[in-house]
């Protein structure tokens, strides 16, 4: 059954794309991975390992890339399974998914990618804290940098303090009266008695 236009090219045309760009050299190392385990303990004979190998690297990756999606297949893993299976045939091919699954391999390269990304975000950060460094050692001298955090400010002067206490009662003055609040509110009742 075929699928609908619509899901074709919003999804799949889409998917073919990205998985081309971001996960296809992932997909090949892993490929290459899981063929020298298998062929390292035994499960696939060395003959099919070599049959194996040949078709992983006649693979040609520019052309992969290049290709544009048609609906012969449903995603980039299935194209890449048709070109190992045309390569060394349908019954080798299929030994290279000996004891793993495709949901396997799908968390596998996407985390071969955001290893990628984390390690080159990391870089960024180490280059970017080494500029600072540098500019902070060039701009300011560790003994002055001290005095940028310490309170300078010197003591007010006995003028300045009856400056802003003469200030603070004109502006108590000529503040009109307001409601008590109910701090003042219960001091009135205990002078009235009523507490």
């Amino acid at each position: 059954m075929p699928f609908s236009p619509d899901y074709v090219r919003i999804v799949l045309n889409e998917n073919f794309e990205d998985a081309k760009t971001l996960l296809l050299d992932p997909m090949m190392a892993l490929h290459e991975g899981h063929l020298v385990m298998l062929a390292e303990c035994g499960i696939v004979s060395r003959e099919d390992a070599r049959r194996l190998r040949d078709a992983l690297r006649s693979i040609d990756l520019a052309a992969v890339r290049a290709a544009r999606y048609t609906g012969a297949c449903e995603d980039l893993f299935f194209h890449v399974d048709e070109l190992i299976a045309a390569a060394c045939g349908a019954d080798v091919a299929g030994r290279l998914h000996t004891a793993r699954s495709r949901n396997d391999m799908a968390m596998t390269m996407y985390r071969m990618r955001l290893r990628e990304y984390v390690l080159a975000l990391t870089a960024s950060v180490l280059r970017a804290r080494s500029s600072l460094s540098a500019l902070a050692e060039r701009h300011v001298a560790k003994a002055e940098a001290r005095g940028l955090y310490e309170d300078l400010t010197p003591p007010p002067t006995p003028e300045e303090v009856e400056g802003r206490r003469q200030e603070r009662l004109f502006h108590a003055a000529m503040t009109p009266p307001h409601a008590p609040d109910k701090r003042q509110r219960r001091e009135l009742r205990k002078m009235r008695g009523k507490a």
